[in-house]
């Protein structure tokens, strides 16, 4: 069973080669010429598929400067190129670039309105922050189907967990998680703890303070992290995973002198984070990352706590159970615009 653990590092071993190669790609652009045919669109295409899937397989955002560096170098053609690397990432992985929103996107928002008003001409401006990820285009009824549990997928992975040796002893330190379904959550108990941290954030008015959040955090017992087998690191500190998220886009952090200086925040929430933190020294709110708000959505995180809070329905009820179901459906709309309102304000559609 020791390759499989070998597969797993196997990504992180090749950052190295993976990073020579895109300097091959870049001398192969190079000496075939700067111009914008289709060959060359052609040929940029797959080099930026291949770059956002490698970033992607490092939860890294692709920023625009790595892809002129990487992709782009001595051509302009960028539009073309990002079409047709859009239609081969659609077509043959169901997946889709997406630009991440400024950080400040809702204030970029206002200023161009602002100024749209006093002098009647539209001002140019973008909200984007000229950087990428790439998302799932699947439906998400189809990506629920596939979570499911089916008995045949089950069997076929017990018979490949089975040990192969004379002892028929098994490694629990090698025998990776088995669910059971065409796809498999990639480290679900991380992947909990983030939703549950993007809850309390929405819930506490889109901010919150860091010993507010970390005081939740505790009340929940979640000083580590922990994740599944497939991953070479058993569990993380808190502190860590916190880093791991802000590193990765899911979470933003600011300090509250900052955030002052900007204006506060919407609803006024910086007034009531905690006066004690930190000790007394830098005092940090906590927000959304714009991959957070790009990739899951608020109304995905609310619906994630409404469904939670209302609990499900018994399948064993009988006939009573579709009038249930209708029940539960009413009250988990009534959770959802409940969230919103504790966030202040409907909550943001999921785009």
């Amino acid at each position: 069973m020791a390759p499989r653990r070998s597969q797993r590092r196997a990504p992180v071993e090749e950052e190295e080669e993976e990073d020579r190669s895109m300097d091959v790609d870049q001398e192969d652009e190079q000496g075939h010429g700067t111009g914008g045919g289709i060959d060359d669109i052609s040929r940029r295409a797959n080099q930026l598929v291949r770059l956002a899937l490698f970033y992607e397989q490092k939860r890294m955002v692709l920023r625009r400067d790595e892809i002129t560096k990487k992709v782009m170098a001595g051509s302009k053609s960028f539009a073309p190129v990002l079409k047709s690397a859009q239609d081969i990432l659609s077509n043959t992985f169901g997946f889709e670039l997406v630009e991440l929103k400024n950080r400040n996107a809702e204030e970029v928002t206002e200023e161009l309105d602002e100024a749209r008003k006093a002098t009647g001409v539209k001002k140019k401006g973008s909200s984007g922050a000229k950087s990428y990820i790439v998302r799932s285009k699947l439906d998400a009824a189809i990506i629920e189907a596939a979570h499911e549990t089916d008995e045949a997928i089950l069997e076929a992975e017990a018979e490949d967990a089975a040990p192969d040796d004379d002892d028929g002893a098994v490694d629990e330190d090698d025998t990776l998680p088995q669910y059971g379904s065409i796809i498999a959550p990639n480290e679900p108990g991380a992947a909990g703890v983030l939703s549950v941290i993007l809850a309390l954030v929405l819930v506490s008015g889109r901010c919150i303070g860091d010993a507010e959040l970390r005081s939740y955090l505790t009340k929940l017992r979640l000083s580590n992290v922990a994740f599944t087998s497939r991953s070479t690191t058993r569990s993380v500190p808190l502190d860590t995973y916190l880093q791991t998220l802000l590193r990765q886009g899911y979470l933003d952090r600011q300090s509250l002198a900052d955030a002052s200086k900007k204006g506060g925040t919407k609803g006024g929430k910086s007034k009531r984070v905690r006066a004690d933190e930190d000790g007394g020294g830098v005092k940090y709110e906590w927000r959304w990352g714009s991959r957070a708000h790009t990739e899951i959505g608020e109304e995905g995180i609310g619906e994630f706590v409404a469904e939670f809070m209302v609990g499900p329905v018994n399948d064993e009820e009988g006939e009573g159970g579709g009038r249930r179901q209708k029940e539960r459906e009413k009250k988990v709309h009534k959770m959802v615009q409940g969230i919103g309102r504790a966030a202040g304000g409907g909550l943001a559609e999921f785009k």
